[in-house]
């Protein structure tokens, strides 16, 4: 241990040693794994990314929105003028081969929110589907 005239002695043991070391350490490594900071060419492919999805979410929600117009804008009729239409039991609706829609009665929860709710034109189609289609 070393004295100097202005300072009063430091006695050090081996425990505390120790635990300097190990939070020397701990905080070398903390350091160490901590992600460098991202370059411009990181940032640019991150912003790139970022329009694509963007881009991507827009491009779906149109195909959505297209197919619903086409849903509700459906015959839901051959040419003949049969229906195209099928009652599904388990799901209390009306389906529609041709468009795939579904046309349920107006409930209030409207809980699908793919299907069409349309208590008339549920009514409608019901009762135009052949009791062998049931």
């Amino acid at each position: 241990m070393s004295e100097s005239k202005n300072s009063t002695p430091i006695a050090l043991t081996p425990e505390a040693l120790q635990q300097m070391i190990a939070a020397a350490v701990t905080a070398a490594v903390q350091e160490a794994k901590k992600p460098a900071p991202p370059t411009a060419r990181e940032l640019a492919e991150i912003q790139q990314s970022q329009e694509i999805r963007q881009e991507t979410a827009q491009n779906v929600l149109a195909q959505i929105e297209s197919k619903k117009f086409e849903q509700q804008s459906c015959t839901h009729r051959h040419a003949t003028g049969e229906s195209h239409c099928v009652f599904i039991v388990d799901g209390n609706y009306v389906l529609c081969q041709k468009c795939q829609g579904k046309i349920r009665p107006e409930d209030g929860k409207k809980a699908d929110k793919t299907a069409i709710y349309d208590t008339v034109l549920f009514n409608r189609l019901f009762q135009e589907i052949s009791r062998s289609d049931m």
